[in-house]
């Protein structure tokens, strides 16, 4: 049976709850102070300060209004986020016992990686991808979702972590970067769309990771030593 290390999903969740408290928070301040100007207008009896209060407190709910909104797309974007990384991680368990899978690395500055895995076949950063609708490559082979550039950002997160992990460079295997789609079938980038970044959908996943089509296999020494350097992590 695969070894597997971290908790599942760790990162998309603490974000969420992160986001839902900060909704909260904006809610029940917005409450306690439209709460305390209208006490404050009706306790001095001034019929100006009363009708001063429904534009002002107007004025407040609509700001907090903005935040809340702001703040519930995150969280549901990062809730999303979780769904697919467990999906994608359930897909792990059928992995022999010759794989490690490492769950939720952050890497410093870069935020996390959904999943590491390392094993005789080599060692695959994998980015669960929970979208819907056609995605396609754009010319110059990247995938742009809301605006945000995905690959540029999953890449430099891949370099900062090898980096970070503390090994000798030049001794390092090349780390593939693949984009794990959950629920996925013809909207896949094609093959070799998105550079070198694979772009795999779920049900081909397990088969993907044992026998990938551009194998580097590791030695024993180079696996013991990154599930090593690995495993400090979390």
């Amino acid at each position: 049976m695969v070894t597997e290390y971290g908790e599942r999903a760790s990162y998309p969740v603490r974000k969420r709850n992160q986001h839902l408290g900060r909704l909260m928070t904006v809610l029940c301040v917005t409450l306690f102070v439209s709460g305390l100007l209208l006490g404050l207008a009706l306790g001095s009896g001034n019929w100006h300060l009363i009708w001063g209060y429904v534009p002002l407190s107007a004025l407040l709910y609509l700001l907090a209004g903005k935040m809340i909104d702001a703040d519930g797309r995150v969280a549901e974007r990062h809730q999303k986020g979780a769904v697919g990384e467990r999906q994608i991680a359930a897909i792990f368990r059928s992995l022999s016992d010759d794989y490690h899978v490492f769950h939720g690395v952050e890497v410093e500055g870069n935020g996390d990686m959904d999943h590491i895995v390392v094993g005789p076949t080599g060692v695959f950063c994998i980015d669960a991808k929970n979208w819907r609708g056609p995605i396609k490559a754009d010319e110059d082979g990247e995938l742009v979702i809301d605006g945000k550039p995905q690959i540029r950002a999953a890449t430099r997160r891949v370099m900062a972590l090898r980096e970070q992990l503390g090994l000798r460079q030049d001794e390092l295997p090349w780390f593939q970067l693949v984009f794990a789609f959950v629920d996925k079938n013809e909207h896949v980038p094609k093959w070799r769309t998105t550079g070198k970044v694979h772009c795999v959908r779920d049900g081909k996943l397990l088969d993907y990771l044992q026998s990938p089509p551009e194998a580097k296999p590791l030695s024993a020494e180079q696996n013991g030593d990154i599930v090593a350097a690995l495993s400090k992590r979390l």
